[in-house]
């Protein structure tokens, strides 16, 4: 491998450049050429439209003159190799603004030495050809190579005992797959990170490390297996995007070495950045300010014909946590220490089928004193016994076993597996913590057993086996003024030829700036890393002694920690809280795009663009960076109990770890007031705060309910109603018929007709046909008949069967599964509709809006017809290059009808969307044009048919 061409010039700032192409099979010497006057140029361009784009590649270009024929035969040999043999080296002498680093670091080196500047591959099919004669101009393009990741498996195992691979180690071997890293001179600067989020309970913040050193994954979790049990890998690019998306992080090559860095990082005019040799050995951790100042007059300008505009702020940022779950296919079953063996009858059997149990286990521990001696960190340990009675040989019992070797031992369980021997599987739930001598535990463990060894009758032992302390494996004993309880709740599914379905794990979080209004939601892409105790993905730190997993993460070494998915979507928004300012223009500067540029002040950040040496001009993007953390709203996530276990192994269920916030089935969490939703724990127990639906067969002593609706009630003090005037009445059963002037709290209506006015100060349940002549009803109300109600009334919240309404005002949650007739003006708040709905009036609707999705698969001359209840076409492509159709219903029956289309990452030019009126609209336009493209990943466009024809009201800007 050697120099085979090279090339050297100075910049209009007296820069000198040399520019090398390197061939592997060359062994003779380095002859020179000519560049055109361009001398070349560094492209720069994102993955994304948005400020934050997790890969920003880059490309070279340049113009080399045909003098002789020594050119004219690299030319011809280059035409037959595709990014696979001819590479291309940089250098120049400015080594721009960390040179003093470099300088200290390698005293060695001389000020005037070449230093390195970029490296790439020449793309063979990115060569043009100046039809011209001799000396005529061969345009060559170059690639930084991180696209080639794309197409190459992330194919490593873990590097370390503990099962894992420091983060940088993956950064390292996704680099490396480029194939570029032996053209980096030993000692010199290979990448460079710049991250500074560090794990509370594990990590002791410092200014001379890098906290990704100390950060570790199980890279198996970027893999998966076929129908065939063969490892599906995922690829090199893939592994390197979820890095910088769950660090908020962007990674390019600039000034001669790589770079991951946070966004956030750049808020600040000094940042600390360790820079690693390309065998990944520490050189040194700095601080750095590398800021330029475009003052017009010391060499650095802003040049003429520039402008300014702003991106909208956003209304949330989210990001998609990607995991496997299960698909439920039976009825939950609970267990209580009373009850823990359920006998669940014959199950069959294949070589093939395997049995998943997923569902909450709840854990709670009361305190009577309050007393705290044996507060801590306790793991909770469970055990299932999955039983199974030969149904061929009646006495024969296989059992589902992991040993549980104790948290002292160096493996805490044992490999799972069938036997003849009676025994458990072993697991134990995310760590809690015993505060004031109580505890309150949930979480949702997920087990799947190996193939079953035979058919029979099924049956379950769930329960409770003991807490342990995990630091030092001894058990954790309760004291006599604590009491525990225990219940578990499991869903029992069949899997056959290990069919599961994928889901994820939506993190959110909105824009509380009240100058803001925005329903634009910035989508940060999907990782398959986060923090939770054993789960797949689980990100771990190294603790100094040992590797743990990590808990919480903050910025710095101030403020309480967070789940990592949550910091990230908290500090993404912070960048976009308010509209950003961006100037798209040309400065004169040797700035690279890791240089902040600093004019009218404020401090910009390059979004990408164009550099071109030879006058040392800059056409770029740049947007300010400012971190507003103050407008960070309320996190949430869409969580769903997820697994990603493998058939017969000894790992333990996957879970998300102690929820502090966020959502869960769609309740707020609230850890300081120790509530979920309407949920709240008290010192003897818990409340609730809002409805209860209570539909089976109940025992309550001395109810005292709120907006409480019970089925086949069995109280054992009474049920008691107020008011009526100052009387607190106690009713044991109730006529089928009341006269006027009645006023009540909760009742319930069987068959009656009330024929004056009632007045139900709590709640209203109807189980037959009644008429109430005029009622005012403000608690809840359950309609199980027909309601007729015929004057002027105010209703709560209705839960109503076929009901009219003449003049109704419903405030509070409406749920109508028949037909509902509304003739006067109304509001409806939460109104869930099943049935056909006329509104013929004027009709606010206060609370969210959802629409209906379709995923449309497209493929290469594939067509899809609209239908009469798409709205919104979510479409992505599968196969080979070419169009996919999309027709539009005919524009008779469609006036006023809006379609939505959007694209995910694999729609592009070459895998593009068409889309065209219906076959018999030959005169209907879509924008006065025939048909309409969308050709971009991440695009998106509103059509909307109006006097004839569609229209487009709405496109994604390219910006």
């Amino acid at each position: 491998m050697a120099v085979r061409l090279y090339s050297e010039f100075k910049s209009d700032r007296g820069n000198l450049y040399r520019i090398e192409i390197h061939d592997a099979n060359w062994l003779s010497v380095a002859t020179t050429f000519n560049v055109d006057g361009s001398g070349f140029q560094l492209t720069y361009e994102g993955q994304t439209d948005d400020i934050v784009s997790p890969i920003v590649g880059s490309k070279l270009s340049f113009g080399g003159y045909s003098t002789n024929a020594t050119f004219e035969t690299f030319v011809n040999t280059l035409k037959s190799f595709q990014e696979n043999r001819f590479r291309v080296v940089v250098y120049t002498t400015t080594n721009f603004w960390n040179s003093w680093a470099d300088f200290w670091q390698n005293a060695s080196n001389p000020w005037n030495q070449l230093d390195l500047f970029w490296v790439g591959w020449i793309v063979q099919d990115l060569v043009t050809i100046e039809d011209e004669s001799q000396p005529y101009v061969y345009q060559f393009t170059a690639t930084d190579g991180i696209g080639r990741l794309a197409n190459i498996d992330y194919n490593f195992n873990n590097d370390d005992p503990a099962g894992l691979t420091r983060v940088t180690g993956i950064l390292d071997n996704c680099l490396s797959l480029i194939g570029t890293d032996d053209l980096w001179p030993a000692g010199e600067t290979y990448v460079r990170t710049s991250v500074d989020w560090w794990e509370t309970s594990s990590q002791t913040y410092a200014t001379n490390k890098d906290t990704l050193y100390e950060h570790g994954i199980d890279v198996r979790v970027f893999t998966n297996e076929d129908d065939d049990g063969n490892t599906i890998y995922s690829s090199a690019l893939d592994v390197l995007q979820q890095l910088a998306i769950t660090y908020g992080a962007r990674v390019y090559q600039t000034n001669g070495h790589w770079v991951f860095e946070q966004y956030v990082n750049r808020a600040a005019a000094t940042r600390y950045v360790t820079n690693y040799d390309k065998t990944m050995t520490a050189i040194a951790t700095i601080a750095v300010n590398d800021d330029v100042t475009i003052d017009q007059t010391s060499g650095y300008a802003r040049l003429n014909g520039g402008q300014f505009n702003y991106l909208p702020a956003v209304g949330s940022v989210s990001v998609e946590y990607v995991q496997e779950k299960f698909s439920s296919t039976s009825k939950p079953i609970t267990f209580r220490s009373t009850a823990p063996t359920k006998t669940l009858g014959i199950i069959g059997a294949s070589t093939s089928t395997q049995l998943k149990f997923y569902g909450p286990h709840n854990y709670n521990i009361t305190s009577s004193t309050g007393a705290t001696t044996n507060d801590g960190t306790i793991a909770v340990v469970w055990r299932i016994q999955i039983r199974i009675e030969s149904a061929t040989t009646p006495g024969l019992f296989y059992y589902y076993n992991r040993a549980f070797n104790g948290f002292a031992a160096s493996a805490v369980y044992g490999n799972a597996s069938w036997s003849t021997t009676a025994g458990y599987y072993y697991y134990h739930a995310p760590f809690g913590r015993v505060i004031f001598g109580a505890l309150s535990l949930n979480t949702a463990p997920v087990i799947i057993t190996a193939n079953l060894p035979t058919s029979g009758t099924l049956r379950i032992t769930s329960e409770h086996f003991g807490n342990y302390d995990p630091a030092n494996g001894t058990a954790y004993t309760l004291e006599p003024h604590q009491n525990d309880t225990w219940s578990t709740t499991l869903t029992i599914a069949r899997m056959d030829n290990a069919k599961d379905n994928s889901s994820s794990i939506i993190y959110r979080v909105n824009n509380a700036n009240p100058n803001v209004d925005s329903n634009i939601e910035l989508n940060l892409g999907t990782t398959r890393i986060a923090n939770g105790l054993f789960q797949t993905g689980d990100l771990s730190v190294y603790n100094g002694t040992s590797w743990v997993s990590g808990i919480a993460f903050r910025r710095g070494s101030t403020g309480t920690g967070d789940q990592i998915l949550n910091l990230l979507i908290s500090e993404m928004l912070g960048l976009h809280a308010a509209p950003i300012q961006r100037f798209n223009g040309e400065m004169f500067n040797d700035a690279m795009i890791e240089n902040r540029l600093a004019f009218d002040g404020a401090r910009y950040l390059n979004l990408g663009g164009t550099f071109t040496a030879r006058n040392g001009h800059f056409s770029a993007d740049w947007f300010l960076i400012d971190y507003d953390p103050v407008s960070v709203g309320t996190l949430g996530a869409e969580r769903l109990p997820v697994a990603q276990l493998t058939s017969g192994g000894s790992n333990v269920g996957n879970y998300d770890g102690v929820i502090e916030v966020g959502r869960v089935g769609g309740m707020a969490v609230d850890a300081t007031q120790e509530k979920i939703g309407p949920f709240e724990q008290t010192a003897s127990g818990g409340k609730i705060d809002g409805t209860l639906g209570v539909t089976g067969a109940s025992t309550l002593q001395s109810l005292n309910a709120g907006s409480t609706i019970l089925d086949d009630l069995t109280a054992g003090v009474g049920i008691v109603l107020t008011n009526w005037g100052d009387e607190t009445t106690t009713w044991a059963s109730w006529g089928d018929k009341w006269s006027a002037g009645v006023r009540l709290g909760k009742s319930t209506i069987e068959g009656a007709s009330v024929v004056g006015d009632i007045s139900v100060s709590n709640e209203l349940n109807v189980s037959g046909a009644s008429t109430l002549s005029s009622a005012s009803v403000t608690g809840n109300q359950t309609i199980g008949g027909t309601l007729g109600v015929t004057g002027t009334s105010t209703i709560g919240t209705l839960n109503a069967g076929a009901s009219t309404l003449s003049s109704a005002a419903v405030t509070g949650n409406t749920s109508v599964g028949g037909t509902l007739g509304v003739t006067g003006t109304s509001n409806l708040s939460n109104t869930n509709i099943d049935g056909a709905a006329n509104l013929n009036a004027t009709a606010s609707v206060n609370g969210a809006w959802y629409a209906d999705i379709d995923d449309v698969t497209a493929t290469a001359s594939g067509t899809y017809e609209v239908k009469n209840t798409d709205y919104i076409l979510f479409t992505t492509w599968s196969g080979g290059n070419g169009t996919f159709t999309i027709v539009l219903p005919p524009v008779e029956s469609s006036d006023g009808r809006m379609i939505r289309i959007k694209t995910d990452s694999t729609i592009s030019n070459s895998t593009a969307l068409s889309i065209v009126p219906d076959a018999g609209d030959t005169s209907v336009r879509i924008d006065g044009e025939s048909s309409s493209s969308m050709t971009r990943s991440y695009d998106g466009a509103t059509y909307l048919c109006h006097n004839g024809d569609w229209w487009v009201i709405q496109k994604k800007d390219k910006g």
